[in-house]
C-alpha cells in the first residue's frame, strides 16, 4: 500500500488530554479499523484471517509513517494461530443453529511499550529502619492505578526480600524530592511498567 490518507476527528473525553494509553489510544482505534478489515475481507469474498495474513508487514516492509518495525513477528504468531483459529470455525459452524447462533471473531494489533534506547526512568530507593523501604517517583495517575502499578512492581523487581505491600512507604509526584519519571511527559503505562520496574531494581542492587 504505497500511500494512504487519513481523515480524523479529534474529542475530548474525560481524560487527561494528550496522552495515549489503553482506554484512549489503541482499543479505540482497533474497534474501528478492524471490522474494516472484515468488511474489506467479505467484499472480496475472502477469509478474514486470509485477509489480513496477506496484509501483514514483513521483513523489510515499513509502516505508513515509512519507518521500518523493530521486530517482525507477524507471520510467525499468525502461522502459530492458523490451527487455532480454523478448529475454532470449525467448532463455530458445527455448533451454529438458527436459535443460537456462532461466529468466530479476529482482531489484529500491536503496541510499543518503550522509546528504545533514548527512553529513561529514574526512580530513588531508601532503606528504612526495620527493612522497610522508602521509594520515590513520579508515577503520576492518570485514572490507570499509578499507586498501584509503583507499590507492585516495586514488590516484584524486590522480591528476592521478602517484602510486604506493608513494608513500602510511596512517596510520589513531589518533584522537589522525586526524580522525574520517563523522559517524555505523556508516557503510557506499558512504558512505566517496564521502565520503572527496571529503574527499582537497578536503583537498589547496584552498589
Amino acid at each position: 500500500m504505497p500511500n494512504v490518507a487519513g481523515l480524523v476527528r479529534v474529542a475530548n473525553v474525560n481524560h487527561a488530554f494528550g496522552t495515549a494509553y489503553r482506554s484512549y489510544g489503541s482499543p479505540q482505534a482497533f474497534t474501528m479499523s478492524e471490522p474494516l478489515m472484515d468488511m474489506m475481507a467479505e467484499e472480496l469474498g475472502m477469509d478474514p484471517f486470509e485477509f489480513r495474513y496477506k496484509n501483514i508487514c514483513r521483513e523489510g516492509e515499513t509502516n505508513i509513517n515509512s519507518y521500518v518495525y523493530p521486530q517482525y513477528p507477524m507471520e510467525k504468531i499468525m502461522d502459530t494461530m492458523r490451527p487455532i483459529y480454523e478448529k475454532a470455525v470449525a467448532d463455530a459452524k458445527a455448533a451454529d443453529t438458527p436459535e443460537k447462533r456462532r461466529g468466530v471473531g479476529l482482531a489484529w494489533g500491536g503496541f510499543n511499550v518503550t522509546e528504545g534506547g533514548s527512553d529513561s526512568a529514574e526512580v530513588s530507593i531508601e532503606l528504612m529502619p526495620g527493612g522497610k523501604i522508602r521509594k520515590y517517583d513520579t508515577w503520576h495517575a492518570m485514572g490507570q492505578g499509578a499507586t498501584t502499578g509503583s507499590l507492585v512492581v516495586t514488590l516484584e523487581a524486590l522480591k528476592e526480600l521478602k517484602l510486604t505491600p506493608e513494608d513500602i512507604q510511596l512517596i510520589q509526584n513531589d518533584t522537589k524530592i522525586c526524580r522525574i519519571r520517563v523522559w517524555r511527559a505523556p508516557a503510557v503505562p506499558s512504558t512505566w511498567t517496564v521502565m520503572r520496574r527496571r529503574s527499582r531494581r537497578t536503583s537498589f542492587w547496584l552498589p
